[in-house]
């Protein structure tokens, strides 16, 4: 895809990142989430609503954690890319409506992987299954905490595809399936 590629990414790293979220993704549960996102958000922020929406369940809170990121390193100038980091109605409309166009959900998530590399540039020189697995930890859990923290969290199963968990709710390792997609797809090719 071409966005990936103006940031110098491999589309079938991102692939492999949000295809979790593609099995797991319900239109329907999605128009709800939205809906309320888009009333709650607005008033409160991320302490009225902060559910993940769009194809690759992004939450208005991985948005906002994004954009800071993203303008306190001089990607935003390489980039020209520029986010209003203000905690006012205006820059919470705007953002829900990144978060629900899907060409902006791409943006966000090259944003993503664009940080992770840039934060640690040793993934670059891990093999591509590894960047694989890390990057989709990150996406799943938390793209801010340590390299170590990340790396551990890797084989935790605490990915589900139900609607609602309950007592039968079988629990899956997010980056064992988003490996499982790229090995199917790419086989064990190096970039």
């Amino acid at each position: 895809m071409v966005i990936f590629s103006e940031f110098g990414l491999r589309a079938e790293l991102a692939e492999a990142v949000v295809f979790p979220e593609l099995i797991r993704y319900s239109a329907l549960q999605d128009f709800i989430e939205t809906t309320a996102v888009k009333v709650l958000y607005l008033q409160g922020g991320t302490r009225g609503a902060d559910f993940s929406i769009g194809r690759f369940q992004m939450k208005p809170s991985f948005a906002e954690a994004l954009e800071r990121d993203w303008m306190q390193t001089a990607l935003r100038h390489e980039y020209e890319l520029y986010f209003d980091l203000a905690d006012n109605v205006y820059a919470r409309r705007t953002r829900i409506r990144r978060l629900d166009a899907p060409e902006w959900q791409r943006i966000y998530l090259a944003l993503f992987l664009k940080l992770l590399y840039h934060r640690f540039p040793e993934l670059a020189d891990k093999e591509t299954i590894e960047q694989v697995r890390f990057c989709a930890t990150a996406y799943n859990a938390s793209f801010r905490d340590s390299y170590e923290t990340i790396r551990a969290m890797s084989d935790r199963r605490f990915f589900h595809t139900d609607f609602m968990p309950t007592a039968g709710t079988v629990y899956y390792s997010y980056s064992d399936i988003a490996v499982s997609y790229y090995k199917s797809t790419h086989g064990d090719r190096i970039w």
